[in-house]
């Protein structure tokens, strides 16, 4: 019941990845990170301008790190519920669990699979 409650963890974890919308808020730091830099090499600004469009930019990229981090803290949480639910129901120590989770095989095995889903669901979707 260990691997089982692992795997439930696990997928715990992806939705709320993908439910918290994290990803599409990273994409969105590495665009405000290009305008940026596309606003240095601007040379219809002097640099007054330049000044005040980096300040926003970095206000920006500020405001999206902390809202990462948040919903990263949230996807975690949640990603540990059913290792408690399990444990205070006596289906799988919750220790066990964790030792299983933190093993190198483990995380290297669940990390392929998962980026191998993305790059098939990627694929199988049409280009816009």
């Amino acid at each position: 019941m260990v691997a089982f409650t692992a795997c439930v963890s696990i997928l715990v974890f992806v939705a709320a990845l993908w439910l918290l919308r994290i990803v599409p808020l990273a994409t969105s730091a590495i665009s405000a990170s290009r305008g940026a830099l596309e606003t240095l090499g601007d040379k219809a600004l002097d640099d007054l301008d330049r000044e005040k469009a980096m300040q926003r930019a970095s206000l920006s990229l500020l405001k999206i790190f902390f809202s990462i981090l948040i919903r990263g803290c949230l996807a975690v949480l949640a990603s540990i519920l059913p290792i408690w639910l399990a444990d205070r129901a006596g289906i799988s120590d919750g220790q066990r669990v964790v030792e299983f989770l933190s093993r190198i095989d483990v995380i290297l095995v669940t990390s392929v699979v998962l980026l191998a889903i993305v790059f098939l669901a990627r694929r199988a979707r049409p280009s816009k």
